[in-house]
């Protein structure tokens, strides 16, 4: 899957048009042995709303600030994304 660098930061190129949707292509190879996941922190998944959105910059900015000073509970939102992304990619990828 070819990347793109926004903030600093490596995400997949957006192909697919839907917040939802792009989520679910920061993994690349589902189906592989090993995967490459693209969120790899807090800052990958605030960069990422961003680019898709649903979040505009300054309010980007904050929320890598606040992770900066709250590691642990950044750490609890990615893990809870990362849940979401999982639970969504059988939905909205249909029958393999």
């Amino acid at each position: 899957m070819a990347q793109r660098i926004v903030d600093g930061l490596a995400l997949p190129v957006a192909i697919a048009g839907h917040p939802a949707l792009e989520l679910c292509n920061t993994v690349a190879g589902w189906a592989s042995p090993q995967p490459k996941d693209y969120l790899r922190s807090y800052h990958h998944l605030a960069v990422l709303a961003g680019a898709t959105g649903l979040l505009p910059d300054r309010a980007v900015h904050a929320l890598r600030k606040n992770a900066a000073e709250q590691p642990r509970r950044a750490a609890g939102v990615l893990r809870a994304a990362k849940g979401l992304r999982s639970a969504l990619y059988p939905i909205l990828a249909g029958p393999t």
